[in-house]
């Protein structure tokens, strides 16, 4: 899978990156940065260099692009393959994918954050970045939520405070 092609078709590229090819160019540039100044003091197995490259820019041997990098990545995200799927689909040996994935992930969430695209991960900050929205705007904001199945509890109230309310599903709680 290379991204000189996929790139091409714009409704593949969605699917495989959740990215239209206009969003992946603003992307691109940061991306970019972040990677170059990884690789000045980093090698691709993530050993620090004894003196920084002089040459952050120049193609690597597998995903020699910094295209190919950031679209492996974004497809790896959003495609969760095993890693020897994704070895398949880039043509790369499984512990290679392995390496990639720990370096560009990082890299990766270090782009967003300079992005300032980051997940809200306290709950005073949500609440603030509502009160901003207009009222009719709360209804685009989801939550992931999943049931955990637990014992049946002994206590009547207990009992119709856990249940799901689903058939042939045991009590839960949310999480």
């Amino acid at each position: 899978m290379k991204y000189e092609q996929i790139y091409k078709n714009k409704n593949q590229f969605l699917s495989l990156t959740t990215l239209y090819p206009e969003e992946f160019e603003q992307i691109l540039p940061i991306f970019r940065k972040c990677w170059e100044s990884h690789y000045r003091m980093y090698t691709l197995d993530g050993k620090r260099r004894n003196s920084p490259f002089n040459n952050p820019s120049k193609e690597t041997r597998t995903l020699a692009t910094i295209e190919d990098k950031l679209f492996f990545i974004l497809v790896y995200f959003k495609q969760h393959p095993l890693q020897e799927f994704q070895a398949v689909a880039f043509g790369l040996s499984q512990p290679r994918v392995s390496r990639w994935v720990k370096t560009l992930s990082l890299l990766l969430e270090d782009t967003f954050r300079r992005m300032g695209h980051t997940p809200c991960r306290q709950g005073e900050s949500l609440a603030q970045f509502m009160k901003k929205l207009p009222m009719g705007n709360t209804a685009t904001l989801t939550q992931d939520v999943v049931e955990q199945t637990m014992p049946r509890p002994i206590e009547d109230d207990a009992q119709k405070a856990m249940y799901s309310g689903k058939k042939k599903v045991t009590h839960t709680k949310t999480k």
